[in-house]
């Protein structure tokens, strides 16, 4: 059983950590929790929970926001230290800030030096507080994902074909992935099927560079395909050619369960720069929910108001949770105004 530590690491103080005077109880008269919470930049939330019953005093309200940015580590991916569910975590162990120093030995008054006045001690508290502010703040922009380098070019290509040739789709996507995969500056090459309606395909491509990409289009293999594949698809297919805009290294990978979900994302010119931000935001709060495999941003060439987000995750259940987090709600919301087009979300699995 693998022990989860859920702790604000942004105070480490007396919030929480400290007993009453007679040692045997929390403090009931709120006096050991405001010394913590006054140093909390989020204190005019407001506490969760009441300390003379519940004993859960260290927790604020924007605490489940997220918004102080310090993070831990759960099932090898970083989350906030506020937003994990208790539902997430089954039946694992937890501690909580306020069962981190019962004994208040961790207590932050413990690390300063005897004899110090106290406006020493409120300057030397400020000072500790600012650092650890500075790396909460850093630690996301340090840790999120990062813009794409070099030259390499990113496709998303959708596939219709008729209802009655599914099967034969199916042959034929499969050959083309597995002769593609061989070709020269082939960094990626992925078919998905879609979960609702069979008839539906995806491709993701990833190629070092532009003359990668021109020597798989005038390929043997590529040409045959597209012939073959007039004969069994119910509309031409959709191919985005773009750049990386947030993306992450690329590695190999077992996708046997992965749950992919495509979305196409519109807005209009004017908010270009602004959808840019919100996706730079999504990417990074998307890539700490437990379960989320990869959280990619990709950029289309010829319409850069157009957007394909690539999301997989571990299951449906962790996709479900991240489409009722806060952060995805507040995106949506955020997102509706700038739209040109409709969200277009579709979810698949990799054909096997």
């Amino acid at each position: 059983m693998s022990h989860v530590v859920v702790v604000c690491t942004m105070l480490g103080q007396r919030t929480g950590l400290q007993k009453g005077g007679n040692g045997s109880k929390w403090a009931s008269s709120h006096s050991e929790w405001r010394i913590g919470w006054r140093r909390c930049p989020f204190r005019y939330a407001g506490a969760v929970g009441d300390p003379g019953k519940t004993q859960l005093i260290g927790t604020k309200f924007r605490c489940a926001v997220g918004l102080c940015g310090a993070r831990r580590m759960f099932d090898g991916k970083r989350a906030f230290s506020g937003q994990m569910q208790v539902s997430n975590v089954g039946g694992e162990e937890v501690t909580t800030i306020e069962g981190f120093s019962p004994d208040s030995s961790l207590s932050m008054r413990r690390m300063l030096p005897s004899g110090v006045s106290n406006s020493a001690r409120g300057e030397r508290m400020r000072q500790i507080f600012q650092l650890g502010l500075a790396m909460a703040i850093l630690a996301p922009m340090l840790a999120g994902p990062v813009r794409a380098q070099g030259d390499a070019v990113y496709l998303a290509t959708y596939i219709d074909v008729l209802p009655n040739a599914v099967v034969s789709g199916v042959a034929l996507l499969k050959r083309y992935r597995d002769a593609s995969r061989k070709e020269r500056g082939n960094l990626r090459f992925d078919v998905l099927h879609e979960i609702a309606r069979p008839d539906r395909f995806a491709i993701l491509e990833v190629w070092q560079d532009k003359a990668a990409l021109d020597g798989h289009d005038k390929a043997v293999s590529t040409l045959r395909f597209r012939d073959e594949l007039k004969e069994v698809q119910s509309a031409p297919y959709d191919e985005r050619v773009g750049s990386g805009t947030y993306v992450e290294p690329l590695v190999s990978k077992s996708r046997a369960d992965t749950i992919y979900v495509l979305t196409h994302v519109d807005v209009t010119p004017d908010h270009l720069a602004d959808c840019l931000a919100l996706l730079k935001t999504m990417s990074e709060d998307t890539s700490m929910d437990h379960g989320n495999i990869g959280y990619e941003v990709l950029q289309q060439a010829t319409r850069p108001n157009h957007f394909t987000v690539v999301e997989e995750w571990t299951s449906r259940k962790a996709l479900d949770f991240h489409i009722i987090a806060a952060h995805t709600r507040a995106f949506r919301q955020r997102l509706a105004p700038m739209a040109g087009a409709l969200y277009d979300q579709r979810f698949y699995q990799e054909l096997g």
